[in-house]
């Protein structure tokens, strides 16, 4: 089994969606020559998606076409689970550019997972509708009262878009206590994705709860308010004006 790849979700419904993913397996392939990149096409529109056949870039590259419409985030972790790529998975968004190698020791030891980024507002029900689709979530998984306990407490740290580098085997505990992928068929929304954002983040720290004094120390890049221009860094910006970051994040808007 290899000991590292990589998973993002692509989701291409205007023609210049495809310069996003494209570019994110160019920035993978320039650090990380041969390490296997899965690419999830979640219901892109079929007539719009372009293919790249740059044998370069695009070596030891994998498209899987998903069968859950609009589940989003919840994908990669979902065929990571199924077709047990690695030992280990760096989980980014297509419009998420690795510019520079992940700590080695970092992926070699990890037993569980670090977030990418974290956010601290940690609720998001702002309406009734919001609400009991929240409740319907936690009611599909094993412990749910437990976890929604812990998500009142405010005890728990924000993962931002759901980007992890995660552990196999610590991903297969999670399945196996709290039986997440249970939610997947009802992920179809930008709403209920932000719902799932929220709900792993509780999944994941409450998992490890007891074993890091800080929750901090699960994440690698700070908290996602604290990036240069947060949520209006966009495209053109990073054409003209790219960040000198380990990992540039343009928000799409899709």
């Amino acid at each position: 089994m290899e000991n590292l790849a990589f998973i993002f979700t692509r989701h291409i419904t205007e023609k210049h969606h495809n310069d996003l993913w494209k570019l994110c397996v160019i920035n993978i392939r320039k650090v990380y020559k041969e390490v296997p990149i899965i690419i999830i096409d979640d219901n892109s529109n079929e007539e719009l998606v372009d293919d790249f056949n740059n044998k370069e870039f695009m070596r030891n590259v994998s498209i899987i076409k998903s069968e859950f419409k609009g589940a989003g985030e919840l994908l990669p972790y979902y065929y990571f689970h199924k077709n047990k790529y690695a030992k280990k998975a760096i989980i980014i968004h297509d419009s998420m550019f690795v510019k520079k190698k992940f700590d080695e020791d970092l992926i070699n030891n990890l037993e569980d997972f670090r977030f990418l980024w974290y956010f601290a507002t940690h609720r998001n029900v702002d309406d009734n509708e919001r609400n009991n689709d929240n409740i319907l979530f936690y009611s599909l998984l094993n412990n749910s009262e437990e976890l929604y306990d812990y998500y009142n407490s405010y005890d728990w740290l924000g993962c931002f878009g759901c980007s992890t580098i995660i552990n196999l085997n610590f991903l297969e505990t999670i399945q196996e206590k709290y039986n997440i992928f249970n939610i997947i068929t009802y992920v179809n929304t930008k709403r209920k994705r932000e719902i799932l954002e929220r709900l792993l983040s509780v999944v994941f720290t409450y998992e490890i709860r007891n074993k890091y004094e800080s929750r901090k120390n699960l994440v690698l890049f700070g908290c996602i308010h604290d990036y240069p221009n947060a949520f209006y860094y966009f495209y053109h910006h990073y054409k003209y004006s790219p960040l000198d970051l380990p990992v540039v994040k343009c928000w799409f808007g899709r």
